[in-house]
């Protein structure tokens, strides 16, 4: 199984509006969330996320998120 790295960021403002305005910049919005965790909204750079599905096809993965400095998996 291989791993794959991508950088994110945690998003500030969140909203319709707020995740309109990212996708017209060039991002891919998204919300992580897990048993006992709080919630984190994220965005991640669309050329990255493109470039890294180009590469897996149809294979089984590991995505290491990144985001802040902080790794998730």
């Amino acid at each position: 199984m291989k791993i794959y790295k991508l950088k994110g960021e945690i998003r500030e403002k969140i909203g319709t509006n707020e995740a309109r305005r990212l996708r017209r910049k060039g991002f891919i919005t998204g919300e992580m969330y897990g048993a006992h965790e709080k919630n984190i909204h994220i965005k991640i750079n669309a050329k990255d996320f493109q470039k890294y599905l180009k590469e897996v096809k149809k294979e089984t993965v590991l995505i290491d998120l990144e985001i802040n400095g902080q790794n998730y998996k």
